[in-house]
């Protein structure tokens, strides 16, 4: 997501948009709960499964962004191709934890 933020951060100030200094809430609830799994020896699904519910609320994040019409622009179209990446990045993360059934 770092490298997310790098290309957007060009496009933010001009739109008028404050810099977000920090990650999202759930994000680090899902770091956490995957730094547990993998010390609780939950195996690969288990975490690909964790990998998978963050992935989830990229998605949401993204997706309720571009849905709530406010943005135009520049900014809309860097954060639309930035969604692309995201959603395959969640199929990919799918795909992995399927094959470990």
């Amino acid at each position: 997501m770092r490298s997310y933020a790098a290309h957007f951060k060009p496009v933010r100030a001009p739109a008028g948009i404050a810099e977000d200094v920090g990650g999202t809430s759930s994000g680090t609830v899902q770091h956490v709960r995957g730094n547990l799994k993998s010390n609780l020896a939950g195996g690969d699904h288990t975490l690909l499964e964790t990998a998978e519910q963050g992935e989830d609320a990229a998605k949401k994040a993204y997706n309720d962004v571009l849905a709530g019409g406010v943005l135009t622009g520049v900014v809309r179209e860097v954060l639309f191709k930035q969604q692309t990446h995201i959603h395959a990045s969640h199929d990919q993360v799918k795909a992995f934890r399927d094959r470990k059934k």
